[in-house]
């Protein structure tokens, strides 16, 4: 059998010119390839919010978040749940997280509101799934289900002067339960 040899065409067109030719080509057909409005898939009936990226995180300004309950769950605030929540939310303080602190919290029937404080990205990451997984676990653990509990990410604001935190606390209402002991300067004053 004869060894193979390969043929450069001298007729082979530079990459500049194939890049161009393509350029022309979807210019005038508008179909290929590359993002084109109304592009990609339709959100459902039970959409979310969208998963855009969130605010870069303020180290030096606490947080209030708030974890949806999924729909066709029963009120947090049945006897059963509630303890089942407090425990969790207690459980994620006292586990003393580094540079993770809940401060404040409250349940209302539809959600769990926190106050919480975090040094960085990365420990307001693993503090919020820490909580939200305890907090999971233990109502299916009581409701003797499987599956989803908080509907949707969790929502949050910074919290940046005094009148946004106390107005945040106000908002907690008398269902407001102290996690922590607070770092906060803000949170000190308020």
């Amino acid at each position: 059998m004869p060894p193979k040899t390969s043929v450069k065409s001298a007729s082979k067109p530079s990459p500049g010119a194939v890049r161009a030719t393509a350029k022309s080509a979807s210019a005038t057909k508008g179909t290929w390839g590359g993002p084109r409005p109304g592009s990609g898939r339709k959100p459902g009936p039970n959409a979310g919010p969208a998963h855009r990226p969130r605010k870069p995180h303020d180290p030096h300004k606490p947080l209030a978040v708030e974890l949806p309950r999924a729909k066709g769950l029963p009120s947090l605030r049945t006897a059963q749940l509630l303890k089942v929540v407090r425990g969790a939310i207690t459980e994620t303080a006292e586990a003393e997280l580094e540079g993770f602190r809940i401060v404040l919290f409250s349940i209302a029937p539809a959600q769990v509101d926190l106050v919480i404080e975090a040094d960085d990205v990365a420990s307001l990451t693993t503090g919020l799934r820490s909580v939200s997984v305890r907090i999971a676990m233990r109502i299916n653990g009581a409701l003797g289900r499987t599956g989803q509990i908080f509907r949707d990410r969790y929502r949050s604001r910074s919290l940046s002067t005094s009148a946004e935190l106390a107005e945040a606390v106000a908002a907690l209402g008398a269902t407001k339960e102290t996690a922590q002991a607070p770092r906060t300067a803000l949170l000190r004053k308020a």
